[in-house]
């Protein structure tokens, strides 16, 4: 085999070599042959499978192109994909020889993935000898998102307002403000403003208490938002409504997990965790309605404020990719005079800050008192304004890839000669998020690295 090959149904000799590794093997086995590639020709740009149906090969990788002697002292054929991804995998083979290649995996570019030079899995009898393994850096997991910011409660308008007092052909009642359904948003609502009957020729009429502002739970401080009281007389004023509680901040994202997961597939990073929205504001109390004198009806309770809607979650930090240089799954694996190199693991991802609540609506005014003399009557109360929406829940930091030589699940390879193994440095731990108002979310943690790390 050579980079300057061609690959095609009759390659496979000195003068007409293949040009692809995956094909060279084909042939070979196909033959009952053993593989010979040059090593000083350039780069052999593929990602190498070899599985079960090519049992029993043998592969020397040290021969110098311009003609094919043999120098496995200074030459190594040198696998090196295109793309990241796996260089070499053996898989599921009984029996294999590589010697003198240099195999190798490109920095991992997608966030998250990881670069592994060969990965050997439920495999026997396998044999690297005069070999070199080198994983680039695993890629950083992605960063959260932020949260987006919770909507404003709208401002109260004419229908909010209470009713002013009137002698002059007065009505039955004046009904308070109040909010219809369309303006209700996020589940808070500003309390209704009292109402109040016509005063009797004979008889004044007490008007009647603003209702409490919604919702009434998630809150801080959880009872809050009280309707103002009606007036039992004609010249006191309707009571103000309470302001409505500001709603609890979301939760924030809990820690991820120390380290990643090795499988015979590869490895899953240690992500983060999302935090959850905040909780709307309540709705500020409506305003009690003032008394109605004698023929007169008085003012009605202006409506409470809306509360603001809570801040959305920050999404959580993925975790960062691992660089090992073999993985070995329930495998039987021998390395004789090998050299294996793990590079940087990928940096965890920071989380995303959760979003900040949404404000509040000041109350509607009640309405203003009217008549003279012995039929004076104050104004209705006006509505108290709703609660601030509580800050989202931030997402927890993606914890730091691993760099290991040699991941092993299972038996460890048998070591001949000199094998050399150097490891790279873990990657970084991701940052919490935070929100404004809100507490910090964890941090991920620092990646671990090592020359061996064994799986149970």
């Amino acid at each position: 085999m050579s980079p300057d090959g061609t690959d095609d149904a009759t390659c496979g000799t000195s003068t007409a070599p293949c040009a692809t590794i995956t094909q060279g093997m084909a042939r070979a086995k196909a033959e009952g042959k053993r593989v010979y590639a040059c090593g000083d020709g350039g780069d052999y740009a593929e990602s190498v499978t070899v599985d079960a149906s090519l049992n029993g090969l043998a592969l020397f990788g040290g021969f110098k192109c311009s003609d094919w002697t043999y120098a496995p002292s200074t030459v190594r054929a040198h696998v090196f994909p295109a793309g990241e991804g796996v260089a070499w995998t053996v898989d599921g083979v009984n029996g294999l020889e590589v010697h003198d290649f240099a195999i190798e995996s490109r920095d991992a570019t997608t966030p998250g993935a990881s670069s592994i030079a060969a990965v050997v899995r439920n495999a026997s009898g396998v044999v690297f000898k005069n070999s070199t393994f080198n994983a680039g850096d695993g890629a950083k997991g992605d960063d959260g998102v932020n949260g987006a910011v919770g909507a404003n409660g709208p401002e109260p308008g004419p229908t909010q307002r209470g009713v002013n007092a009137t002698c002059t052909t007065p009505p039955g009642s004046h009904a308070g403000g109040s909010w219809d359904l369309a303006q209700i948003i996020c589940g808070s609502e500003g309390g209704t403003g009292g109402s109040v009957l016509r005063g009797t020729a004979t008889q004044t009429k007490s008007g009647d208490n603003g209702s409490d502002g919604e919702l009434k739970t998630n809150l801080v401080p959880p009872v809050a938002g009280g309707g103002g009281t009606g007036s039992t007389a004609p010249a006191v004023a309707g009571g103000v409504g309470a302001p409505g509680a500001d709603g609890l901040p979301g939760g924030n994202g809990v820690a991820a997990a120390a380290a990643g997961a090795f499988t015979s597939s590869g490895f899953t990073p240690a992500s983060g965790l999302p935090g959850t929205d905040g909780f709307p504001g309540q709705g500020g109390g409506g305003g009690g309605a003032g008394a109605s004198a004698l023929s007169c009806t008085g003012a009605s309770g202006g409506a409470g404020g809306m509360g603001g809607c809570g801040g959305k979650l920050g999404t959580s930090g993925k975790g960062g990719g691992s660089s090992v240089a073999l993985l070995s799954w329930s495998s039987d694996v021998t390395l004789e005079d090998c050299s294996l190199t793990s590079a940087s693991g990928g940096n965890g991802g920071r989380g995303g800050n959760g979003g900040k609540g949404g404000y509040f609506s000041l109350g509607a005014s009640g309405g203003d008192g009217g008549g003279t003399g012995p039929s004076a009557m104050a104004a209705g109360g006006d509505g108290g304004p709703g609660g601030s929406g509580g800050p989202g829940g931030s997402g927890s930091g993606g914890t730091g890839g691993l760099s290991y030589v040699l991941v092993v699940h299972g038996a460890e390879p048998t070591e001949v000669g000199t094998v050399a193994l150097t490891p790279g440095s873990g990657g970084l731990k991701g940052d919490g998020g935070q929100a404004v108002g809100g507490g910090k979310a964890p941090d991920g943690s620092g990646g671990d690295a090592g020359a061996t790390l064994v799986v149970p």
